[in-house]
């Protein structure tokens, strides 16, 4: 695909690079970094609530009764998976709060991608945001935070490795492929199983059983996700 982008492609294109991937990513480290990675997971995928509001005013997207109940079906589920950890926020708010804005940084810039309609390839406006979107991290880095860095394990690298290539590449193309395929709703609220599958996945990797809570969150988010990918079939 041609990676030219339109003269007046480019403005727009920046402000969805510096909300999808700066802030997003920039906000969403430094939260969890005070508090449980876990719960930090949960809150930043409050995501969709914060997409379909701006789904509502920037798109005039119809939230239909089923749209409303997946969504608040989701919501649920997350503040079961919080309120299974006592301790979740026993940091303070600052982490929570950076996390939050990091997930409405994230929803606005996904509805922001599709109020644009960018005339080029989804993989492409993917490729330019992560460009663009680097600049400001890549400059925090350097102003803020370059002091802090250690010596690099072997499984730190791998970790960079795998987010940069599998989680940045592959999985942010996947998104905005269903972001610009489907309404909103629909597209964003499948990202629940994300949280719910990290908290499992930590109780098999640490050996730790998962609460009946947790359970119940599984549930809540399969029941969400079926809803808004349920299609009554036409007559």
């Amino acid at each position: 695909a041609p990676l030219r982008v339109p003269a007046g492609a480019w403005g727009p294109l920046a402000l969805c690079a510096l909300l999808n991937m700066a802030v997003w990513n920039v906000l969403m480290l430094y939260g969890v970094a005070l508090m449980d990675s876990g719960r930090a997971a949960i809150l930043a995928y409050t995501m969709p609530l914060w997409a379909s509001l701006a789904s509502v005013m920037l798109l005039g997207e119809r939230l239909t009764l089923r749209s409303i109940a997946a969504l608040a079906l989701g919501l649920v589920a997350m503040a079961l998976l919080l309120s299974a950890d006592a301790n979740a926020l026993d940091k303070g708010w600052v982490g929570p709060l950076l996390i939050i804005i990091a997930a409405a940084s994230w929803g606005a810039g996904t509805v922001l991608v599709k109020y644009f309609a960018f005339p080029m390839p989804v993989v492409v406006v993917t490729a330019w945001q992560q460009l663009l979107g680097a600049i400001p991290v890549v400059l925090v880095a350097l102003i803020w935070d370059w002091r802090n860095i250690d010596a690099i394990s072997t499984a730190g690298a791998l970790s960079v490795a795998y987010n940069a290539t599998i989680t940045g590449v592959l999985c942010y193309w996947a998104y905005f492929r269903v972001v610009a395929d489907l309404p909103v709703v629909m597209s964003t609220v499948g990202t629940l199983m994300v949280p719910v599958i990290g908290v499992f996945s930590s109780a098999w990797v640490f050996d730790m059983s998962p609460a009946n809570a947790d359970y119940l969150a599984l549930l809540l988010v399969i029941v969400s996700v079926l809803l808004v990918m349920h299609r009554p079939a036409k007559r």
